[in-house]
C-alpha cells in the first residue's frame, strides 16, 4: 500500500510541475477551448419580508414551596465529638478524621525533624484511633 502512495505522490508532483491542466499555453499543438456564452438571465429576487412573531407578556414565577421538606443542619465534627458519637435507632454512621503535622529545625547546625499522623474512625459507634509519631523531640 505504501508503494502505491509513493507512486501516486510522485505522479501528482510531475503533473503539477509540468503545468498540465493549469497552463493556458499551447503545449500539445492546439489551443485550449474558449467558452463564450452569456450567463443565464434570472428573475430578480422578491423583496425580503420579515416574519411577525407574536408578542409575549412577561411572566413571574411562583415561589417554590420547600416547607414540606426540612433538613436538619449538618453538625461540624471535631475529633472529640466524632469519637463520642453513637448512632441512634435505624441510623448508620461512618466518620473518619485524619490529621498530620511535621516539623524541622536547624539551630546552630543541630538538625531536628519529626511529626505525627492521627487516624480516627467511627463505624456505627465502634471507634478506632491510630497514632504514628516519628522522631519525637521529647525523647
Amino acid at each position: 500500500m505504501a508503494i502505491w502512495t509513493i507512486i501516486f505522490t510522485v505522479m501528482m508532483a510531475a503533473v503539477a510541475s509540468a503545468g498540465f491542466g493549469w497552463s493556458d499555453e499551447d503545449q500539445f499543438g492546439f489551443d485550449s477551448p474558449v467558452f463564450n456564452f452569456d450567463p443565464p438571465k434570472l428573475k430578480p429576487l422578491r423583496p425580503f419580508k420579515r416574519n411577525k412573531f407574536p408578542t409575549f407578556e412577561p411572566f413571574t414565577m411562583k415561589p417554590l414551596d420547600f416547607d414540606s421538606f426540612t433538613m436538619k443542619p449538618i453538625p461540624t465534627m471535631d475529633p472529640d465529638s466524632l469519637a463520642k458519637y453513637k448512632p441512634g435507632k435505624n441510623e448508620q454512621f461512618k466518620g473518619s478524621y485524619v490529621s498530620s503535622h511535621s516539623f524541622s529545625s536547624n539551630v546552630n547546625g543541630v538538625k531536628k525533624s519529626g511529626g505525627s499522623l492521627t487516624h480516627l474512625t467511627n463505624d456505627n459507634g465502634e471507634v478506632k484511633k491510630e497514632k504514628i509519631v516519628f522522631n519525637d523531640p521529647s525523647e
